[in-house]
């Protein structure tokens, strides 16, 4: 079901497309992400069927999509901005000590989560409330290296713990790693109520 935005008044010819991205850039800032947005054409349906390919070009930094022109309008919606990443303690620098293969596998798992996706080597990991901490597992060789991020927050995306797990003896996390993972999320808490959290 998309929401239709009509216009105040029908753009002159020469001013048409400048009109029209702005009018599409205020009623889509406007709304919530996933919001279906249907901009009707009327009197001047074909000059901006013509100009399409420049609406694209012109909205691409609006955080949009443009999901298809129809007879009655273009139709829109509005994409979720990805969760800023940060990262705590040491763990970036303990990442970047990490096998250059590993780091990308992980690196890629981070941007899928601050997607708000959950990548297929992620887990929840045992001792946090519901799913509210994430443990990524990438295999490499025959070692075992994991990144621990929190996906508490809405805005935020904090990387906990980077490190290679040294005891051959089961697959659960060592305590002493997950110590260290509840204090920086303490840490993370902290950054969040002072820096992003509103109100």
């Amino acid at each position: 079901m998309a929401t239709l935005v009509r216009f105040n008044r029908p753009p002159s010819l020469g001013l048409g497309l400048n009109y029209f991205v702005f009018s599409l850039t205020c009623a889509v800032r406007s709304l919530p992400f996933g919001c279906k947005v249907c901009f009707p054409l009327s009197e001047f349906q074909l000059f901006l069927k013509d100009k399409y390919c420049i609406i694209l070009h012109r909205v691409s930094k609006l955080n949009i999509n443009l999901l298809q022109y129809t007879k009655y309008g273009i139709l829109i919606m509005k994409k979720k901005e990805d969760k800023k990443l940060v990262w705590i303690g040491s763990a970036l620098d303990d990442i970047r000590e990490f096998p250059e293969d590993v780091k990308d596998d992980i690196g890629y798992a981070l941007r899928q989560v601050q997607k708000s996706e959950k990548p297929a080597s992620a887990k929840p990991l045992k001792g946090f409330s519901g799913a509210s901490v994430l443990e990524i597992i990438e295999d490499y060789c025959t070692d075992t290296y994991r990144a621990c991020c929190t996906v508490r927050f809405s805005e935020v995306v904090y990387v906990l713990h980077c490190f290679q797990k040294k005891s051959k003896k089961g697959i659960e996390t060592p305590k002493q790693d997950i110590e260290l993972i509840k204090r920086r999320l303490k840490v993370a808490e902290a950054d969040y109520a002072k820096n992003y959290k509103k109100g």
